[in-house]
């Protein structure tokens, strides 16, 4: 039995009044992910993909960050990550 593989890109902004980081995704409905700090919110999305995908299909699965995009402390422009998941094995 082969695992189907899925990728979801994660834009990622930061709020210019708040400075809170704030991931949302146009591939995964319901994720919104906040966070204060960039490490907080890196650490946040795969579990809430984790949470959603496995919510959607009934079964565990595991969650990669396929792509990993540097930020600026400073920068209030969208960045974007990819991440995949699939079923755990």
């Amino acid at each position: 039995m082969s695992t189907v593989q899925k990728e979801v890109a994660v834009d990622i902004i930061r709020h210019k009044d708040t400075g809170l980081f704030v991931a949302t995704s146009e591939d995964m409905r319901g994720l919104i992910v906040h966070a204060r700090t960039w490490e907080d919110l890196i650490a946040r999305v795969p579990q809430a993909i984790k949470a959603i995908a496995e919510a959607d299909t009934n079964s565990t699965v595991v969650v990669t960050n396929v792509d990993e995009v540097p930020v600026k402390a400073q920068a209030f422009i969208p960045n974007r990550r990819a991440y995949s998941f699939s079923e755990a094995a």
